[in-house]
């Protein structure tokens, strides 16, 4: 199959799994946080079964896509430039459109925004199929780079990503949180975690220090909420 082939493939699957996720949370009223978890554990067991637990690395690197994933623009590695891309269009689409206003509405409060006419359960769905696709891109930039397709890449990353938005000031309860403040609290995550090896401690405490910050973020946030 071509590569380029491959990659749209990629995408539409990571969407056919965020849309699986939001139609399980609607057709069975569980939260969204749970339905990922729950299919976090699926997908990767299904990846497990396919690839019999081992790396997948027999196939042709000599094309584009993988001299992007090792390659710099301006002294800045390419897969920085796919974030600040992903994270340019996210910023625009959640804070300067009609969509970004009702999904911010929806989670600020759901009763207000059903009663204005929005038709949550759709755009929950839609909501969940963007995450799919945005999942997709960084396993692709995970690829290039590594040049090799793992059914263990990734795990304990649910971690970090919890972590960084919620110290770029994303309330769980919703309503509240932006595309900028997730990339500064996932660089804060990874300056904590290279400061961490430079001080020759045991890379895990980096997690133990991940969790950490999770509970003081979100116990701040909620002094701030009650001032």
């Amino acid at each position: 199959m071509p590569f380029p082939l491959v990659m749209v493939f990629g995408v539409c699957l990571g969407a056919v799994c965020g849309l699986s996720n939001g139609l399980l949370g609607i057709l069975l009223h569980i939260p969204t946080i749970i339905v990922t978890l729950g299919t976090m554990s699926v997908f990767r067991g299904v990846a497990l079964v396919i690839s019999k637990a081992t790396a997948v690395a027999n196939f042709s690197k000599d094309n584009l896509f993988f001299e992007l994933g090792s390659r710099s623009l301006l002294g800045i590695p390419t897969g920085v430039w796919v974030m600040l891309l992903v994270a340019t269009a996210g910023h625009i689409l959640l804070k300067k459109t009609p969509f970004g206003w009702r999904v911010l509405a929806i989670g600020s409060n759901p009763l207000a925004a059903r009663f204005s006419g929005i038709p949550i359960d759709r755009y929950r769905i839609a909501v969940m199929t963007l995450m799919g696709v945005a999942a997709a891109i960084a396993g692709l930039m995970e690829l290039a780079f590594l040049q090799a397709g793992s059914p263990t890449t990734g795990q304990g990353f649910e971690l970090y990503v919890i972590a960084s938005v919620i110290i770029g000031g994303t309330a769980l309860t919703g309503g509240r949180g932006s595309i900028v403040g997730g990339v500064l609290g996932a660089l804060l995550i990874a300056v904590i975690r290279n400061g961490l090896v430079l001080l020759e401690l045991s890379a895990y405490w980096g997690t133990v220090v991940t969790g950490a910050v999770i509970i003081a973020a979100v116990a701040i946030g909620n002094l701030i909420k009650k001032s």
